[in-house]
């Protein structure tokens, strides 16, 4: 008999992002060491919005999971649809809410009042989540029940679904993980606090000090949370992304060099490129010249590019190298990873780069390809050295970064012979059969069989 886990976490399968990834492998894996997950998600189909879907992901879920999908909810969206539903009977010359949130151009007060109201409305606190967590509470009390639950586990963000797994904690006195795979109201990237972002700050704080344990992506998350709040330290475990062999299917296969060397060396970048992140490789394209592009380069976005990053390599007649390509399922990403001769991690130039480890990185890892990280010195330049699988250069070092790719246009085999040596045993550590042990070491230390409780005495 396996022990119930309740297992929270809205990016689940078929949702096609990073954070799905970790959830999917957690719960594919837990059953291993005992611990059967017994899923909480949001009903992606149901979600208005579009949001990418990879039906093929459902795979790594073992059949006999139980899995309860509940729809979203969030009224100041159904006002919203309903006033847009019936904007022709709104007399002339009065905004729609749809009106008021996205117009940019200079408003009266009215208007600018109104449009914070509307967002306010929308995430009165941390996320447009807030008030799904309360109407899946009476949902989740049933769910946890009838499965006979003894631990919870609540994967953020989105945050506020901390929330509903301290009411959770609370209402059936089980234990509380909560899995921080982003940084909340820490992101080093955020301006001057906001009024909102104290009150988000004083809500974090809270969870840290309620939940029973907290699992951070890297340790330097680890060491922010017992700043932000010293009463949480021992409760922090470190338990970063990682790679499943099983995604690697012709990955044997896969690992020779191109047959052609007079071919141009393909550079590959897989899944979002956030902020400006890519500008740095853009403006050293520039400074080669275009034969050079042409012959000895490929640069490949695999996901796309932020808008004023495609318009950059229109202007500059990039595009006889650069090809820009729409998101793709898991699945190809990791084909594409595997068939390319070099691997590109972009990472932006701030703090909050230095303190972030892209859960590409680890599917780089193990796809056996050379990795060119063009990051501020971090903890993922600090993984890349330490593993012996690539180099990084600052994203100021322009004119380095051209020099490099000037080299690789004339000789891609520089490379292997001078930046790829892989230290395997670093590489192993990030399986994702591994880093699940170490979180079903977790539950069994919150929840020792010997002294676990009847299901009686918890109301359950």
């Amino acid at each position: 008999m396996k022990r119930a886990l309740l297992y929270i976490a809205l990016d689940f399968p078929p949702l096609n992002s990073s954070g799905t990834y970790r959830n999917a492998k957690f719960v594919k894996y837990l059953p291993r060491f005992g611990w059967r997950p017994v899923v909480v998600t949001l009903d992606w189909r149901r979600v208005h919005q579009e949001h990418p879907l990879d039906a093929a992901l459902l795979e790594d879920i073992p059949e006999q999971t139980p899995i309860l999908r509940l729809p979203p909810f969030n009224p100041a969206v159904t006002l919203h649809r309903l006033v847009r539903r019936h904007r022709s009977r709104i007399q002339d010359g009065v905004a729609t809410l749809t009106e008021i949130a996205r117009d940019r151009r200079p408003r009266p007060p009215a208007y600018r009042l109104a449009r914070s109201l509307f967002h306010a409305a929308l995430a009165p606190l941390g996320d447009v989540f807030f008030y799904w967590n309360f109407r899946a509470l009476p949902a989740c009390l049933r769910w946890a029940r009838r499965h006979r639950v003894e631990a919870i586990f609540v994967s953020v963000s989105p945050w506020t679904t901390a929330l509903l797994g301290l009411m959770l904690k609370w209402k059936l006195g089980r234990p509380l993980i909560v899995d921080f795979r982003d940084y909340w109201t820490m992101w080093a990237v955020k301006g001057e606090p906001t009024l909102r972002d104290r009150l988000d700050a004083h809500v974090e704080r809270w969870i840290l000090r309620h939940a029973d344990r907290l699992i951070c992506v890297h340790p330097a998350m680890a060491r922010d949370f017992q700043t932000l709040e010293p009463s949480c330290a021992g409760k922090c475990r470190a338990i970063t992304n990682g790679y499943d062999p099983d995604d690697f299917p012709s990955l044997g296969a896969s690992l020779t060099s191109s047959a052609d060397s007079s071919a141009p060396l393909r550079l590959v970048h897989t899944g979002l490129v956030w902020g400006d992140a890519a500008r740095p490789l853009l403006e050293a394209l520039m400074r080669l010249t275009p034969d050079e592009r042409r012959r000895g380069l490929r640069v490949e976005f695999v996901g796309g590019l932020p808008s004023s990053q495609i318009a950059f390599v229109k202007r500059h007649r990039l595009d006889d190298c650069v090809r820009i390509e729409p998101r793709v399922p898991h699945r190809r990403a990791i084909e594409r990873m595997c068939r390319a001769d070099l691997l590109l991690l972009l990472i932006v130039d701030n703090e909050g780069g230095r303190k972030w480890y892209p859960g590409k990185l680890f599917e780089y890892m193990y796809a056996r390809r050379p990795i060119l990280a063009i990051a501020p010195q971090g903890i993922a330049t600090q993984l890349i050295r330490e593993a012996g699988v690539g180099w990084a250069v600052e994203p100021r070092d322009i004119d380095g970064l051209a020099r490099i790719l000037r080299s690789l246009a004339t000789d891609g085999s520089l490379v292997h012979h001078q930046y790829y040596h892989p230290r395997e045993e670093v590489i192993a550590r990030f399986h994702r059969l591994r880093l699940t042990r170490t979180l079903a070491s977790v539950l069994d230390e919150l929840c020792p069989l010997n002294g676990s409780r009847s299901t009686e005495d918890q109301g359950i």
